[in-house]
C-alpha cells in the first residue's frame, strides 16, 4: 500500500483494528479508514476495527526486490491484548526472510514488548518505536528503553502538550518524529511544543522528523527531515 507518511516508503497492514487506551486515540485516522472499509479488504463487516490479521499480506515483502522501509499495521497496534502470539510469529518470520528490507512498528503498549522475549530473536532491521502523545505517557519510552531492540525511535504524534524528556532517555533514540493531528476536530498544537521537542532532540544529537505543518497562510512553518545515516537502507548494522 503506498502512503505519504514521508518516514517509510511503503506501509503494510498484517495486523489491523485496535482500543482506545489513551487521549491520543479520540480522533485515531485509523479506526475512522477501517469504518470506510467495512466489510471489504479483509475488515469485518459487523466490526470493521476489531484486531485482525490478515495473512494474505505477508508475502508481499518477498515480491519487492528493491529495498524498502515498511511501516508495519500503521492500522492497529501490533502489541494490542488481543493480538495472538502465532501472527506475531508469521510477521517475525517474514522478516527474518526477507533482510533487504527496514520494517517499523509502533505501540502504544510497549510493555508486552518487555515482557517477552521477542525481540532477542528479531533481526537487526526490525525497528521498535512507541507513540506518545503526553508528557504523562513518557514512560512508554522508559519502557521501550528497558527492551533490547536494537534501534529505537519515538513518535509523538498527535502532539497533544508540551513535553520533556530526560537526555538518558531521549539520547537512546535512533529517531524522533514529530505529527499534529490533521482532519475534522482537529486539537491544537502549538508551535513551541514543536520548538521545545527540537531542541531536545538536537541537544542529544537525535535526528528529528517533523512532518509538514502548515501556518495560516498556507506556508510551513514547521519542516524538519532530518534521517539518521544508520537507518538507511543496505546500511551494515552498527558494532
Amino acid at each position: 500500500m503506498a502512503n505519504k507518511i514521508g518516514w517509510c516508503d511503503e506501509t503494510l497492514n498484517i495486523i489491523t483494528g485496535c482500543t482506545a487506551i489513551s487521549e491520543g486515540c479520540q480522533n485515531c485516522y485509523a479506526r475512522k479508514m477501517a469504518f470506510r472499509q467495512r466489510g471489504r479488504n479483509g475488515y469485518p463487516a459487523d466490526d470493521p476495527f476489531a484486531v485482525t490479521f490478515h495473512p494474505d499480506k505477508l508475502e508481499r515483502p518477498q515480491r519487492w526486490k528493491k529495498p524498502r522501509r515498511i511501516f508495519l499495521n500503521s492500522m492497529g497496534d501490533w502489541m494490542h491484548p488481543d493480538v495472538r502470539p502465532e501472527w506475531v510469529e508469521a510477521m517475525a518470520q517474514m522478516v527474518v526472510t526477507t533482510p533487504r528490507h527496514i520494517y517499523q512498528t509502533l505501540t502504544k503498549r510497549p510493555e508486552r514488548i518487555r515482557d517477552t522475549d521477542l525481540w532477542i530473536r528479531l533481526m537487526r532491521q526490525w525497528h521498535m518505536g512507541v507513540t506518545v502523545e503526553l508528557q504523562k505517557y513518557r514512560e512508554r519510552i522508559e519502557i521501550l528503553n528497558d527492551t533490547s531492540a536494537d534501534t529505537r525511535f519515538v513518535s509523538f504524534e498527535p502532539l497533544l502538550g508540551s513535553i520533556a524528556v530526560p537526555q538518558r532517555q531521549l539520547g537512546l533514540q535512533d529517531q524522533i518524529i514529530i505529527g499534529v493531528e490533521t482532519g475534522p476536530g482537529a486539537r491544537l498544537c502549538k508551535i513551541e511544543w514543536i520548538e521545545h521537542l527540537v531542541h531536545q532532540a538536537q541537544e542529544c544529537d537525535v535526528p528529528v522528523w517533523v512532518k509538514t505543518i502548515p501556518g495560516p497562510d498556507g506556508k510551513a512553518i514547521a519542516d524538519i527531515t532530518q534521517f539518521p545515516k544508520h537507518l538507511q537502507l543496505r546500511q551494515e548494522p552498527r558494532r
